[in-house]
């Protein structure tokens, strides 16, 4: 059996050699890549959650969650914590977890999206309100809102945030943090 999935996958490796110049045949299959990763995002999601609250990594022998999923997977301490985040939200988010399992808003949009909807209606109209935007755009749409805002809703400007970065050398820094 393995023997004729490794000849599958040479056939198919093959064909998109012989198609890898041809438009159509790329965009084909990155579309089917970034539908299956969507479904995979939900996935993981899921499972990393599952893992956080049975603490996997504690009868493994990390010291967090965190610790576990950056020594296992790779994963920084923000994109362990956006996962959780949006896998906790997704659970009572139903159709948002149904648009990125299926490949219809991405990993991007619905982590933006699960930052202020609540509610399945307001759920709905975010949904309808993302369709076709870039992840910067819902960045923007989604900035300086209040929980469970509509789209359409005022922004607030008390909800402003601000970032700051400094850079120093290590002398610069010793100073700082002395003047701190």
């Amino acid at each position: 059996m393995r023997r004729i999935e490794e000849r599958m996958l040479d056939t198919s490796a093959a064909a998109w050699m012989a198609n890898k110049h041809d438009p159509d045949t790329v965009d084909a299959k990155l579309t089917e890549l970034a539908m299956a990763q969507s479904g995979l995002d939900v996935e993981i999601g899921e499972w990393l959650l599952a893992a956080d609250r049975i603490e996997v990594h504690v009868k493994l022998g990390y010291t967090t969650v965190f610790d576990y999923a950056d020594r296992k997977f790779g994963w920084d301490g923000r994109s362990t914590f956006e996962r959780l985040r949006v896998a906790r939200k997704l659970e009572t988010l139903a159709a948002l977890r149904e648009e990125l399992r299926e490949g219809r808003l991405h990993w991007s949009v619905v982590r933006e999206v699960s930052r202020i909807a609540e509610t399945p209606d307001v759920e709905a109209e975010w949904i309808e309100a993302v369709q076709g935007k870039t992840v910067r755009e819902v960045e923007r749409m989604v900035a300086d809102l209040r929980k469970n805002a509509r789209p359409t809703d005022d922004k607030d400007e008390r909800l402003r945030r601000h970032s700051v970065h400094l850079s120093f050398t290590s002398e610069e820094y010793a100073r700082f943090k002395e003047s701190i």
